[in-house]
């Protein structure tokens, strides 16, 4: 058997029979008219058109994104070396922009970016034509790909096509075609392009700017038959007219009937098709921002932009061609662009970058598994954490329901006017509620690159994040048994604490300690405060800017807290406050000198925390008030087990205090309790599910909450 036509076998064994095609028609479009890509369920497929063996060249399997590329590789055959960041890849300039036609923003998938850099290169005879997917043909419901040569056809390809098209099946026209290309394609497209790029195929070698989309989720032609007959539509031939995100942006679905019927659903009700219709390969991919591209864009969702409406995008320029282009439009006004910087470009897409850069990595090390063929990009997270995974189960549980034959039946007789509204609320809700794990770590994770050749390196996430839940069991035990420690072991742990804020930032109950303490008390304004334990200042900042802080001294045992603290209250307007690092009990500091004492969550992280209070009752004018919370003891092992699934920061050294003992020491301290309340009784997750826990809280006050509630907050009043 020649060697030709045992690529077309290994191609069947590792990639199509295993259902790892990404449906990209490389191997069609090197077929030389052997092989088409044929729909079907599981969208366009390759296949023999003749009876005779298949002959391909090896490139076909070296260009195959669904067996995986070496990304590391490709990286360094384009930009000349390996990004510094994964996440988003290489990358020269980031900014948020759009078309300045408006003709072309109306009509674009958001901000028309992509449109616009296309026509530009047409119009100063850079390029030649474009190879782009324009939606309507060979039939409305269709989409095909094609090099455009003319601004009317650029212009007719413009919005997104929500299915799998096989763009590079067009290698063998772009090898004819007279002419320099530009490329718009999907990640899967572009990684083989760049592939055969750096084989010098004369095909890939014609196309002098590359351009693409971010990418995050795709399905099958599938959904939109379904989404016909939901609507009592039968047949895919009754559509005239269908537009996945026509109108004001972010756009909504519209489809035209024979019959005069219109069908809409706005973006975020129909992509409830999505985990019933979610393509394969989406779930095994790893690049989400298009990295192997001159110049990619993608959504610029943040409430400032969705507010404006219009269309915005945030757009990378990756190579030194795609800056000096973006440079240029923008100069020409073709484009407007505003810079940004990359943690907002990273935040805006947060969530799909989690399931691409983690989430996928664990599905592929799951079906590695079983035994199964997998992907081999080249690179891999070094660990993954267990709350993580724990989230990824969820997902493929979902996606394995959704896929049954009865759950895409069932999901056909609800109205979509019920079904598209229940899955955003879904959608949000599950965001909310997976966010803290799935955003934990993120910007921080670390990449490593794997062995490439053979049957692809296991990712172990299982292991590894496994060991890791160990040792933070072995450490929660640690601190519990632990009778005694000092303050230099607090100020450690809290120094090692990298994701405080991070975490906290997700985590509805901390700011409630703020909120409750300022409901609770009657502090003048422009006191003078000390927060004791002020961490990375959050408790100063949030009474500053309700006036009740005019100076402040803030404490704390951790020094690299302290740089945040610093950093946060300038950067706040807070004017006159210091800094000062505690080692004892002792705090250098006069007595009587403050009007009030903020000590939030802080008590419980002394062995003696009567000493604490004392020194409290010291400092504090007579008269003065003294706002103190303090986790429920009852809460403790969900606190532990928090910070054993890696959903929370591990508290440290530490001992919850019982309640009795917390009123004790403050009435020994000098002070005189006028306020004492537990609050939060659900401390996270969707807001429906929160809103309830406070409705619960307002009716329960003196009954349930002093038992279940999370948190003790005492206001006290310093004796004269």
């Amino acid at each position: 058997m020649s060697p030709s036509a045992c690529v077309w076998q290994r191609l069947q064994a590792e990639v199509i029979r295993p259902g790892l095609c990404t449906h990209c028609g490389t191997c069609a479009g090197l077929s030389q008219g052997a092989l088409v890509m044929q729909p079907t369920e599981r969208g366009p497929l390759p296949h023999s058109v003749g009876d005779g063996p298949v002959l391909l060249p090896e490139l076909a399997y070296a260009a195959c994104p669904g067996k995986g590329l070496d990304y590391p590789a490709l990286n360094r055959s384009v930009f000349g070396s390996e990004p510094d960041n994964w996440l988003i890849g290489h990358w020269r300039r980031i900014a948020i922009g759009y078309a300045t036609d408006p003709a072309i923003r109306r009509a674009a998938a958001s901000g028309g970016v992509i449109t616009r850099t296309l026509l530009y290169l047409l119009e100063s005879g850079r390029i030649d034509g474009a190879v782009v997917v324009r939606q309507g043909y060979p039939q409305p419901w269709l989409a095909e790909p094609l090099i455009a040569a003319t601004a009317d056809e650029i212009r007719a390809a413009s919005q997104s096509v929500y299915a799998p098209i096989p763009v590079n099946a067009l290698l063998d026209r772009m090898e004819r075609f007279d002419g320099v290309l530009a490329y718009a394609g999907l990640p899967d497209q572009v990684a083989a392009l760049r592939t055969l790029q750096a084989a010098r195929h004369p095909a890939a070698r014609k196309v002098r700017y590359v351009l693409g989309p971010y990418t995050g989720t795709n399905m099958y032609a599938a959904a939109i038959e379904s989404y016909l007959r939901a609507n009592g539509v039968h047949s895919a031939e009754e559509v005239v007219e269908l537009r996945y995100r026509a109108g004001e942006w972010p756009g909504h679905l519209l489809i035209r009937t024979r019959d005069g019927r219109e069908l809409r659903a706005e973006k975020f009700y129909y992509n409830y098709l999505i985990p019933f219709y979610i393509t394969q390969s989406t779930l095994y991919s790893v690049d989400f921002t298009n990295e192997l591209t001159d110049i990619s864009v993608g959504d610029a969702w943040h409430p400032r932009y969705e507010a404006q409406g219009g269309g915005f995008s945030v757009v990378v320029a990756r190579s030194a061609a795609g800056q000096e282009l973006l440079d240029e439009m923008q100069e020409a006004g073709a484009l407007h662009l505003e810079d940004a910087d990359l943690p907002s470009a990273l935040a805006m897409h947060g969530h799909m970058l989690d399931f691409k850069k983690r989430g996928s990595f664990i599905r592929i090390a799951w079906r590695a598994a079983r035994g199964l063929p997998v992907p081999d990009y080249g690179y891999r997270p070094a660990t993954i954490p267990l709350s993580r995974q724990l989230v990824e189960v969820v997902i493929a549980s979902l996606f394995a329901l959704c896929g049954t034959r009865a759950a895409r039946r069932l999901a056909e007789l609800i109205p979509i006017q019920v079904l598209g509204p229940a899955f955003n609320t879904l959608r949000k809700a599950w965001k909310a509620l997976s966010k803290p794990a799935k955003r934990k770590g993120l910007l921080n994770v670390q990449f490593i690159t794997t062995p490439k050749g053979g049957q692809p390196m296991p990712n172990h996430p299982n292991k590894s994040a496994l060991d890791q839940a160990l040792e933070r069991t072995r450490a929660e035990l640690a601190h519990w048994r632990r009778r005694e420690w000092n303050f230099a072991g607090v100020g450690a742990h809290w120094d090692a604490t990298e994701d405080y804020d991070d975490i906290n930032a997700e985590t509805y109950s901390y700011f409630r300690r703020f909120v409750d303490g300022l409901r609770l008390s009657n502090l003048p304004d422009g006191a003078h405060v000390l927060d004791i334990c002020a961490r990375t200042g959050n408790g100063t900042l949030y009474f500053h800017q309700h006036g009740k802080v005019g100076s402040a001294v803030c404490a704390d045992v951790s020094a690299k807290m302290g740089d945040i603290c610093r950093q946060r209250l300038e950067e706040g307007g807070v004017e006159d406050f210091a800094w000062l690092q505690v080692f004892d009990y002792a705090l250098p500091l006069r007595s009587c000198e403050f009007d009030a004492v903020l000590c939030f969550e802080s008590a419980e992280h002394f062995p003696h925390p009567e000493r604490l209070v004392a020194e409290l009752g010291r400092v504090t004018k007579p008269g003065g008030t003294l706002i103190l919370t303090t986790p429920n003891v009852l809460w403790e092992p969900v606190h532990a087990l928090a910070a054993i699934t890696g959903l929370h920061h591990s508290e440290g050294p530490h001992r919850f205090i019982g309640y009795r003992r917390l009123l004790r020491m403050v009435k020994d301290a000098g002070f005189v309790i006028e306020q004492a309340e537990t609050t939060v009784l659900v401390p996270g997750g969707p807001q429906a599910l929160v809103k309830a826990g406070e409705w619960m809280e307002q009716r329960t006050r003196s009954t349930l909450m002093p038992l279940l509630g999370l948190r003790r907050v005492l206001v006290c009043r310093k004796r004269g």
